[in-house]
């Protein structure tokens, strides 16, 4: 099977990012990305770079203690498309801009329920994303997960999530697969995403908006498309479908909490290893 050159380099630049085995990097390649390829086409793209290694050892399970599909609006995913193939280019007269498009996603449902578009990652983006979120959803999450970025994790931040009731869950460290939702959701916009070259008057502002339109459009439609494993129903219908018992809640709220004790030991943990004064008798 030939694999298309744009696919290619998205490959490529996942597996550069990978800490899981061979086996299930395919299988989130075609699960998450939407990107089916066999394993051999993969393997054989990956060997003829030379970037394909073999690991010794137990492999890490993906998303493993990171998410849950719990039930909508136990848990929200949120991440920014910074890694280099999901840059969005936007050509304006003579001027080509780069934005950072910044998604929050429904674990359960896997319906997107925001999106910004800004210059960089930052804790303004954060926010209005979560914020924005919660509008579109009528309700904030028990749970909102972002990596590790200091952007990700300010005063600020944990004030607004701490206001409305929802825990501020960090995602595992160096594990790409933590966020492959949304990951794949980056991916796949772009696929569908012809090039975008405009022209006329205020051109970084014009381009910001328009990219926001694109995503904002792309975003509805994918909510609204039906899925076998969601009973044949949208994420849009899954999501507003569901009425969680206290039960539920109840356990979803241990569950996170647990997840929160876990990431604050893991935190403690990094600091002591980094601590100058603890190295020496460390070793």
């Amino acid at each position: 099977m030939t694999l298309r050159q744009e696919h290619q380099h998205q490959i490529l630049d996942l597996y550069q990012a990978w800490k899981g085995n061979f086996t299930s990097f395919c299988r989130s390649v075609r699960e998450e990305h939407r990107l089916n390829y066999s394993d051999t086409a993969i393997g054989s793209l990956l060997h003829q770079a030379g970037v394909r290694k073999r690991r010794s050892g137990k492999s890490v399970t993906p998303n493993r203690g990171s998410y849950r599909k719990l039930f909508p609006g136990a848990q929200w995913l949120g991440d920014g498309s910074t890694m280099k193939v999901h840059y969005i280019p936007v050509q304006w007269d003579q001027e080509t801009f780069i934005f950072i498009l910044e998604a929050v996603l429904g674990v359960a449902s896997d319906a997107l329920v925001s999106v910004d578009v800004s210059d960089s990652e930052s804790e303004a983006a954060v926010l209005r994303a979560f914020q924005d979120g919660i509008a579109t959803a009528g309700k904030a999450p028990l749970s909102l997960s972002l990596d590790n970025k200091p952007c990700n994790h300010t005063q600020a931040i944990a004030e607004a999530t701490a206001e409305v009731g929802t825990t501020l869950l960090p995602t595992t460290p160096f594990r790409p697969q933590s966020k492959a939702p949304l990951e794949g959701a980056f991916g796949l916009f772009k696929q569908c995403l012809p090039e975008l070259l405009l022209c006329g008057d205020n051109p970084r502002e014009m381009a910001r908006l328009v990219l926001l339109l694109v995503f904002s459009a792309w975003a509805r439609g994918r909510n609204g498309r039906p899925r076998k494993n969601l009973g044949n129903k949208s994420p849009v219908d899954h999501y507003l479908g569901v009425n969680p018992s206290p039960e539920q809640e109840a356990e979803a709220s241990r569950y996170i909490e647990e997840q929160r004790q876990k990431q604050e030991a893991m935190r403690r943990t990094r600091e002591q290893r980094a601590d100058p004064i603890l190295l020496p008798m460390a070793r």
